[in-house]
């Protein structure tokens, strides 16, 4: 609406439920897939945080289950996808819902296995920033020049970056177990200390992208709402240089950094909408 001046709930609500159906389809099947190699089943430190939903570890599902329960969950929001291509020109859809797909449910299953391949931060960066953005962006506005575009885009990195760093975040205590099952996320591949740096720099990185989209034009002043959450990701950052070898003791930073996610998402769309008052 801040854009093109139009907004169908109708489509928005569609495409929030596809999604939803395709993110619980990535989480289960990654279950599963984890369970498959193992993963899951070496990690002892687990919290609700890491390690998996622990599902089938504790027994409440097969892995038969697992499976077929991610698979269904994939074929509707997929099924939607196929639905909102339909109604809208061209096939835009259709090819950021094949790529969404493939991230979705190669995460961790064969033949790609990102996350085994160290690159399971940028499946997760652009399937739950610029593509699921985009994409709703264009079922609503059916717009895909540069000129309308780069502002979804932008505003959709300083989101992709925060899920990034909860995924970041919660492998530290999953560190050990990764190693073992060959899994060789970012945190097995530079090592806690290292890691360390890379979670400040991409935190502070989030607010300074904010603030220069709003010095550009990118973004509307009000957008500077999203600061708010700067004591949340200040919280995050002073314990992590202290806790960051630790297990349990860091799951205050796991909370803090999903908090900073889920607020920051808010107040960056009440910015956005607000900025429709004011121009």
């Amino acid at each position: 609406y801040y854009v093109t001046n139009q907004f169908n709930w109708s489509l928005f609500w569609l495409t929030l439920i596809g999604l939803f159906f395709i993110h619980a389809g990535a989480n289960i099947l990654n279950d599963y897939f984890d369970h498959i190699s193992d993963n899951d089943d070496f990690n002892s430190l687990f919290s609700p945080f890491n390690g998996g939903s622990r599902f089938i570890q504790s027994g409440l599902a097969s892995p038969a289950k697992m499976f077929y329960s991610g698979m269904i969950a994939m074929v509707l929001g997929s099924a939607i996808g196929l639905y909102l291509n339909y109604v809208t020109k061209g096939n835009v859809i259709l090819y950021i819902g094949l790529i969404v797909f493939v991230l979705a449910t190669f995460y961790s299953g064969r033949p790609f296995k990102f996350a085994y391949h160290g690159l399971g931060d940028i499946a997760v960066f652009l399937g739950f920033g610029p593509l699921p953005v985009i994409g709703t962006f264009y079922v609503l506005t059916q717009e895909i020049s540069w000129d309308y575009l780069k502002y979804p885009v932008m505003a959709s990195v300083p989101i992709g970056i925060l899920v990034t760093l909860i995924l970041f975040i919660n492998s530290f205590q999953d560190m050990d177990a990764d190693a073992l099952a060959r899994k060789n996320t970012s945190i097995v591949r530079l090592g806690k200390k290292r890691a360390v740096r890379v979670y400040i720099s991409l935190l502070v990185l989030t607010y300074l992208w904010v603030g220069t989209m709003i010095l550009l034009g990118f973004l509307p002043l009000s957008a500077i709402l999203s600061f708010l959450t700067l004591p949340l990701a200040w919280y995050a950052i002073k314990n992590i240089k202290t806790l960051y070898a630790k297990i349990y003791e860091l799951l205050p930073v796991n909370v803090a950094t999903i908090g900073t996610h889920f607020v920051f998402g808010i107040l960056l769309s009440l910015g956005i909408a607000l900025g429709v008052i004011f121009t």
